[in-house]
C-alpha cells in the first residue's frame, strides 16, 4: 500500500519578497497568490522574518541572519511535520530543498523544482567564491534537479543550460515564463508619476530596474548613457536597486556624468515600483551573463513601458514578440548607446501595444499551466 495520501502542494522557497526584494522571490509570491486564487491548497517553506499578514499556510523558519545549519535544519523539521500530508513538492531555491527531499517522506513525493539560474555560477560570477564553495553548491543543485520529475525553466535558453550543465534529461524539463500581475502592474498617468519622482515633465526618462551585481551590466548602460546625452542632454536615467556595487556604480556615474543625468533610488516600495515604471518611455535590463527570464521586463510592459534588453539568457523571450528592434548585444555599450537614442526619437512600440503583448503572461494563465503539472504527477503517482 502506498504510504502518500491525499494533501496539500508544499512549495519550498527562500525569501519573502518584501523581506528581500527580487525576481525569484517576487515571482514565488506572486505564484502562490495565483495558485489559491485557482483553488490549489498549499503550504510555503520560507526563511524569516515572514510578513506582517502571512498568506495561509506560510511558515517562516528562522531568519536569514541565522547560521545556515539552523536554517537547513528548520526546513528539514518542517518539512518531516508536514510530509505526510504533503502530495507534491515544489522547490524553487535548491539549498533549502535538499534536506526535505532526501532525508524525510517528502523523497517519495513527485517533486518539481523551478530553475531560475545557476546559482553556483552566479556565486562565482557576482562574489568571485572560491572553487570549492562553488563546487558544493553545484553539488547541491545537481541532486536536487536530477531528482525532479519536472524542471520548470523560465525560458528555452535555460531549458538547454540545465540540460546542458546539470544532465537533466530535456524530456523532464518545462518552459514556463513567469506571470505578471496585470492589477498592480497597469498603465496610468505619465506626467503625474513624473511630478511624485521628481523628474523633468519633458525629456527622455530610461529607467533600469536590477539588483546591482556585476552580471547585471549596470556599468554597460552608464557607459551608453554617457553618449545618450551626447544627442538627449535633457535625458535622465532612474537606478532602482541596491546590492554590492552600489557604491563602485554611483562614483563611476558622477565621475562620466552630469548631475542631474540620472539618480539612484535604492530600494523602492512596489507602488513606487509602478510609478517609476509609468514615468519612464522605457525600461532597459543591460544583463550580461546569466540571465533566466528578466521579470522586469514583463511588469515594465504591463505599464505600457517597453523594455530594451541584452540578447543574453531568456531576456530576449520578454520583448522579442513586441518589436525585435529591443534586443542588443550583451556587453556592448555603443549598440545600447543607439538603441537607446533612436528611444530618445520616439522609435518604440507605442504603449497600447506594449500593455496588450503583457496581456498574455497573466498569472491566472501561467498558474494554470503549473497546476497541470501538479495534477499529471498525481495522476502519475496514483494520488486522487
Amino acid at each position: 500500500m502506498s504510504e502518500r495520501a491525499p494533501g496539500a502542494l508544499l512549495v519550498v522557497g527562500a525569501e519573502w519578497v518584501g523581506d528581500r526584494p527580487g525576481g525569484l522571490n517576487r515571482y514565488l509570491s506572486d505564484l502562490i497568490h495565483a495558485l489559491r486564487v485557482l483553488g490549489e491548497p498549499s503550504r510555503t517553506l520560507l526563511v524569516g522574518p515572514g510578513p506582517s499578514a502571512p498568506p495561509p499556510g506560510l511558515v517562516a523558519i528562522g531568519a536569514i541572519s541565522d547560521p545556515l545549519p539552523w536554517r537547513l535544519a528548520g526546513f528539514w523539521w518542517r518539512a518531516r511535520q508536514v510530509a505526510r500530508s504533503t502530495d507534491v513538492v515544489d522547490v524553487h531555491f535548491s539549498l533549502y530543498g535538499l534536506l526535505p527531499i532526501l532525508g524525510s517522506r517528502l523523497r517519495n513525493r513527485p517533486l518539481v523544482v523551478h530553475f531560475q539560474g545557476p546559482w553556483a555560477a552566479e556565486s562565482a560570477f557576482n562574489r568571485g567564491e572560491g572553487r570549492l564553495v562553488v563546487a558544493v553548491k553545484r553539488a547541491v543543485e545537481r541532486a536536487v534537479l536530477r531528482r525532479a520529475s519536472v524542471v520548470v525553466t523560465l525560458s528555452e535558453a535555460f531549458r538547454r543550460l540545465v540540460a546542458d550543465e546539470y544532465g537533466v534529461d530535456p524530456d523532464r524539463v518545462s518552459v514556463i515564463p513567469p506571470g505578471v500581475d496585470l492589477d498592480r502592474f497597469s498603465p496610468g498617468d505619465r506626467q503625474h508619476a513624473r511630478v511624485s519622482l521628481g523628474v523633468p515633465a519633458q525629456g527622455f526618462v530610461a529607467v533600469c530596474v536590477r539588483r546591482l551585481e556585476p552580471r547585471m551590466g549596470i556599468d554597460v548602460l552608464l557607459r551608453a548613457w554617457a553618449s545618450v546625452l551626447i544627442e538627449h542632454p535633457e535625458s535622465v536615467l532612474l537606478i532602482a536597486g541596491d546590492g554590492s556595487q552600489r557604491q563602485s556604480l554611483e562614483d563611476l556615474a558622477a565621475r562620466h556624468l552630469p548631475a542631474g543625468s540620472f539618480r539612484f533610488l535604492g530600494r523602492v516600495s512596489d507602488d513606487e515600483l509602478v510609478e517609476i515604471y509609468r514615468a519612464a518611455d522605457c525600461s532597459v535590463a543591460p544583463s550580461v551573463a546569466l540571465e533566466g527570464f528578466g521579470l522586469i521586463t514583463l511588469e515594465s510592459a504591463a505599464c505600457g513601458t517597453p523594455a530594451v534588453v541584452s540578447d543574453t539568457g531568456g531576456l530576449p523571450d520578454g520583448v522579442v514578440g513586441l518589436d525585435p528592434t529591443l534586443v542588443v548585444p550583451p556587453g556592448d555599450d555603443r549598440t545600447l548607446a543607439r538603441r537607446l537614442a533612436s528611444a530618445a526619437d520616439g522609435r518604440l512600440p507605442d504603449r497600447d501595444a506594449t500593455r496588450a503583448f503583457s496581456l498574455d503572461f497573466s498569472w491566472g494563465a501561467i498558474a494554470g499551466r503549473h497546476m497541470a503539472i501538479y495534477e499529471r504527477l498525481r495522476r502519475e503517482s496514483g494520488q486522487p
